[in-house]
Order: structure tokens, then C-alpha cells, then sequence
């Protein structure tokens, strides 16, 4: 079942979303009514050629900080509204605070009121404050977590600005926003099949190819984030798996795959990343991140959690990859025909990173064939 289905002009438009410079986005292909005051919108970065920045949804952490990953023990992405020139969400108020940092309050009295949408991008509005853009800087401590700023940013020479893209309507997860614009998704698995709880794993090899012969892959129907910061809360279906270890924090992404009736014996798993599709953004040791495939012994569902995530079957197999992309196959022992599967991915190694958008055209992400 497949995760998305692109038509060249839909591919044509997110290509466009992924690599141009705002100043060279084209009109719209439809025409949309603007999104009104009081009406629930999501958030997308834009900042073409920036992989910390671009194509990034929003998330307020606990402690009202507004940023770009999952962080500060929170999973969901955000949703928010306008209410007379000023941002709310969750009937919190938008400040900027003495650092200029964008952090949301439940105070209304003094909150920063000048935000507006202006141009009209590929289904949804820039979103402005006084008429500027928004910035991001770098989290202390970290290299890949940025968080939301005024124009004036923290004085933080890697601070960067970007184009707040607002799409009408309420995510369902961290990166669901970046299709609504022109991408279909595939019903979400219900995870009501039992897996099989014997399959084990036969072997593991890395022929540094993407597997473009043989049987027709198989793509994910549910893409799930878990988090050690919030161990007890659900990501939702993703579009954008996210992958990384710092410490004692890690997010691990579950893959599940409805298996349709499966007449070899030879079944194997593919990860398939390039500079092809979207950004991707991957960082570790000297650039390189190590990262590690399990099976589990049950699918995963929406009410799958990292404190409940079905236990681990066996690993998979290992492998490497850069900010230039990786290939890895890896060989398994099939799964039962009408079956429903989950695999795990997970950073083997301190301060590896791992995000991209999984995508049928071209092929990026994990594919399993039967």
C-alpha cells in the first residue's frame, strides 16, 4: 500500500516547495479562500538550502519555546490561530521575550500582536510578523534543534531567517501539513492484524545500491515517532521519520507495512535516502550517523508510545549514512501473507541524526519487498 500518490504536477509543486527561493515561488495552482481570524492553521518552514530550517513544522515545547524538531517533551506539531494580530495557540499567547525568543504564555496583556498573512504559496499564506520574517537560531548544546525567534534574532551568528508557510487546517502530526497542500496519504493501519511473532531475521548485507529490480516494493501505511521526553505521548501518523540519540534522549521511528500475499521465499528490507527528493538532514561523528534496524513483535497503532512500543524481535542489520544519502539492503524472513508488520529504527551511536520525507518519486526511505 502505498504512502503517497504523485502526479507530475504535484511532484512538480513540492519539488518546487523543497528546493526554490521563496522570492521564486510561482501562484498558486487553485485559487484558496485566505484563512480568517480564529481559523486553526499548521506551519512549514521555508529556507531553501538549509537542512536544519527548511521544510520544518512547528512545535511549542512545555516550556512555551516554539521549535523545529521534536523537543522540550513534546511530539505533536503545533496548530495555531490569529486572533486580532495576534498568534495564539492552545488559548496561549505569542511574546517576544527579552531574548527576542517567540514563547507562548497564557497571558494576553502584552503579547506581541502584528501577525498577518501575506502572500499567497502553493495553498497556503506566508505568515508575517510587522510585516518581516520570523528567524531561527540553534539551541544550546545541540546541532540540529532550532528555535523561533523575532527579526532581531539572539545574536547568534547561525541564526537564519525563513518563510512561515500557513496551511489551513489541523495536522495530524509532526510533518502531516507538508503534504495537505498537494500529497495523498494512504488509509493509516488500523493495527488490528496480529505480525508474525516467530519471523526472525536470516541475514544482513549492504550492496550499497538502491534495489530498483525484482518485486514491486512495499511502502509504509504508518509512520510513527517515539520519544524518550515523552514517553507516554503518541506522534501520530508522520510523513517526516525522525531518528537521533543525544544522551539519555532518543526518538526512534516505527514503520508498519500491510503484507499482501507473499509467494517467495526471498524477502528483504530497503533504506533508500538521496539528494533527489527533499532535504534530507543527517549528522554524527564526523558527519556520518550509525543508525540500526529491529522487527517487533507486534504492529504498532495510534496508540503506540515509547513506553508501550511492542518489544524487539531481533536486530535487523546496521548501517551508515552521510549528508550525501545511503543505501542498505538487508535480507529477512518473510512475513506471513495478510499480514500487518512493524520495524524499528533507532540511532546506534551518540549524536546521530537521521530526517527525511518519505516519498514514492523518486524513492526515498524503507521499502520491504515479498
Amino acid at each position: 500500500m502505498k504512502l503517497f500518490s504523485f502526479g507530475y504536477s504535484t511532484y512538480a509543486l513540492l519539488s518546487l516547495l523543497a528546493c526554490g527561493p521563496i522570492s521564486s515561488l510561482a501562484a498558486p495552482l487553485f485559487k484558496r479562500s485566505g484563512i480568517q481570524d480564529n481559523q486553526p492553521f499548521s506551519v512549514m518552514t521555508l529556507r531553501s538550502g538549509d537542512l536544519y530550517v527548511h521544510f520544518h513544522s512547528l512545535y511549542v515545547g512545555e516550556s512555551g519555546n516554539v521549535y523545529l524538531d521534536p523537543y522540550d517533551h513534546v511530539n505533536k506539531s503545533a496548530v495555531f490561530s490569529v486572533s486580532n494580530g495576534r498568534l495564539v495557540h492552545n488559548n496561549d499567547y505569542a511574546h517576544f521575550g527579552d531574548n527576542n525568543a517567540l514563547v507562548f504564555t497564557s497571558k494576553e496583556d502584552g503579547s506581541a500582536q502584528g501577525f498577518s498573512f501575506g502572500e499567497e504559496v502553493a495553498g497556503g499564506y506566508l505568515l508575517n510578523y510587522d510585516n518581516d520574517s520570523l528567524v531561527a537560531c540553534p539551541v544550546k548544546d545541540t546541532s540540529y534543534v532550532y528555535s523561533v525567534y523575532s527579526a532581531k534574532g539572539n545574536g547568534d551568528s547561525k541564526c537564519v531567517g525563513f518563510g512561515s508557510l500557513a496551511l489551513a487546517g489541523s495536522p495530524s502530526s509532526s510533518s502531516s501539513s507538508a503534504s495537505s497542500a498537494s500529497a495523498t496519504a494512504a488509509p493509516t493501519s488500523s493495527g488490528s492484524s496480529n505480525a508474525n511473532a516467530q519471523e526472525m531475521v536470516t541475514a544482513g548485507s549492504a550492496d550499497g545500491k538502491s534495489s530498483n529490480k525484482g518485486p514491486a516494493p512495499i511502502f509504509p501505511n504508518g509512520i510513527r515517532l517515539t520519544n524518550t521526553s515523552s514517553p507516554d505521548s503518541n506522534s501520530g501518523n508522520v510523513y517526516s521519520p525522525v531518528v537521533y540519540q543525544k544522551g539519555n534522549d532518543h526518538v526512534n521511528t516505527i514503520f508498519t507495512f500491510d503484507v499482501p500475499q507473499v509467494t517467495d521465499k526471498d524477502c528483504q528490507l530497503h533504506f533508500h535516502i538521496d539528494k533527489n527528493g527533499f532535504p534530507i538532514h543527517v549528522d554524527g561523528s564526523n558527519g556520518v550517523g550509525e543508525f540500526v534496524l529491529y522487527n517487533l513483535s507486534s504492529p504498532a497503532n495510534d496508540g503506540t508510545t515509547w513506553a508501550n512500543t511492542p518489544n524487539r524481535i531481533a536486530e535487523i542489520g546496521r548501517f551508515n549514512c552521510s549528508s550525501d544519502g545511503c543505501s542498505y539492503t538487508t535480507d529477512i524472513t518473510c512475513p506471513g501473507s495478510y499480514k500487518t508488520v512493524s520495524y524499528e529504527l533507532s540511532a546506534l551511536t551518540d549524536k546521530s541524526y537521521l530526517e527525511y520525507f518519505e516519498e514514492i518519486n523518486p524513492v526515498e526511505g524503507l521499502q520491504l519487498t515479498v
